[in-house]
């Protein structure tokens, strides 16, 4: 049964009903690999039939020695309880792994692996181990002398950084202030019979800002932040005239008006690599009773503007489809990773799309040359129209390394984000 969730400001969600839950037992599940090799798999259980009054859960594989526990954390939120946990050490293709499922006695509290942590002036850490990850920036930005405050804006990453503590992101950089790190707002949108763009903020047609943050977890597995956006446009009204004694002034005021609200979680993930791995889930819904348009444009939406120090001396990059730089822009993939060679060493950033998201492969807008830029454009080749009463959701996976991430490997870590393992309860 589908319902309206006021708590996510009328963000449509898909909310499951089920019958009265039943004490957990022991459960013993197993684990299919799925036609796919594996390495640190993460498996999900929906855990609404059971109930278990917040006990802790363990996850133990059976193994022909015993068993063995798995680093695993339980998600609820929203009246729905998943677990989560990690399959340590490679899959063949065809395996088959057999695990239990558990209440255990109450543990000592201990520092959780996977941390958000809100620091002083606001901003949301994502951390490993104490190492950040990422940062999202709740405050508006501080901008250069000189710059217009048209293209302050909050609601965004950066830095993102790899796990040697290199900074990936830019803001504001003098070509283009109005790039934002990792942010996603459209850029030629149509609506009540008007067109406004919210990427190129100095133009003051619209924007995108942080409304409120949610919530934030953490975890030995993952830990992640909760916040709403509201996609706003400056609408134009009728044209008011001022009389004094020196001139007569026209102007034509403008009314801010939410298009489109946004719920966006961010969550990084301990996958028991050296590499950083994280999501960007993004549900956005019209906020009014009007269809809001993405006329088709060669960029808008999930993009990541990179340090200035990728260049077009020292950067190389390669596309799910075997393409590399020259050749990307205006093409599909399922994931691109770019590599560049710093002063501290090759450091990539992979990033990938979700075999559900509008217009997948998505097409994809790339700098072919000189600093880097990379965005998933899913209305660039066609008109995409978000309807009243509709969520849209698009689900985005990022990995950060300080070793260049070889073809091979993308594929293996865009298959765990795409095609997760087979979960079955025995």
């Amino acid at each position: 049964m589908k319902r309206l969730s006021i708590l996510l400001l009328l963000l449509c969600s898909a909310t499951a009903t089920y019958a009265k839950p039943k004490p957990l037992k022991k459960l013993t599940v197993t684990v299919d690999a799925a036609g796919f090799e594996r390495k640190n798999p993460i498996a999900s259980l929906d855990m609404n039939v059971y109930e278990f009054d917040g006990k802790t859960i363990s996850v133990k594989q059976i193994t022909d020695s015993g068993t063995e526990p798995c680093t695993s954390q339980i998600e609820d939120y929203d009246g729905k309880k998943t677990l989560y946990w990690r399959i340590n050490g490679n899959m063949e293709a065809d395996a088959t792994l057999s695990f239990v499922v558990e209440i255990t006695p109450e543990q000592p509290l201990s520092e959780p692996v996977m941390q958000a942590k809100i620091e002083k002036e606001g901003t949301i850490v994502l951390t490993r181990k104490g190492t950040p990850i990422l940062a999202y920036n709740t405050r508006m930005s501080r901008l250069p002398h000189g710059v217009d405050p048209a293209y302050s804006r909050n609601g965004y990453i950066h830095p993102a950084w790899s796990p040697s503590g290199y900074i990936l992101t830019d803001v504001s950089p003098e070509d283009h202030a109005h790039h934002y790190g990792f942010w996603n707002p459209w850029t030629s949108v149509d609506y009540d019979g008007e067109h406004y763009d919210l990427w190129n903020i100095g133009d003051k047609t619209g924007t995108v800002l942080l409304d409120s943050v949610v919530r934030t977890s953490a975890g030995d597995l993952f830990a992640d932040l909760l916040v709403t956006h509201k996609h706003i446009i400056f609408q134009k009204q009728q044209e008011r005239t001022y009389v004094n004694v020196d001139n007569i002034v026209t102007i034509t005021p403008k009314k801010r008006v939410t298009i489109l609200n946004e719920l966006l979680d961010v969550r990084a993930w301990d996958n028991g690599e050296g590499i950083f791995v994280w999501d960007f889930i993004s549900d956005q819904a019209p906020a009014t009773d009007l269809p809001v348009v993405l006329s088709a444009y060669r960029y808008g939406g999930f993009c990541w503007r990179a340090n200035p120090e990728f260049d077009n001396d020292n950067v190389r990059m390669l596309s799910s489809e075997g393409k590399g730089r020259k050749e990307i822009d205006a093409t599909k993939a399922r994931w691109i990773v770019t590599t560049a060679d710093t002063e501290q060493g090759a450091k990539s950033v992979l990033m990938m799309s979700y075999p559900e998201n509008h217009a997948y492969p998505e097409p994809l807008r790339v700098w072919d040359s000189g600093k880097v830029m990379v965005n998933y454009a899913p209305s660039k080749f066609e008109d995409w129209t978000m309807e009243p009463g509709q969520n849209y959701r698009l689900k985005y996976r990022v990995v950060t390394s300080d070793r260049e991430i070889t073809a091979t490997e993308a594929e293996r870590l865009w298959t765990e984000f795409a095609c997760p393992v087979k979960v079955t309860v025995k």
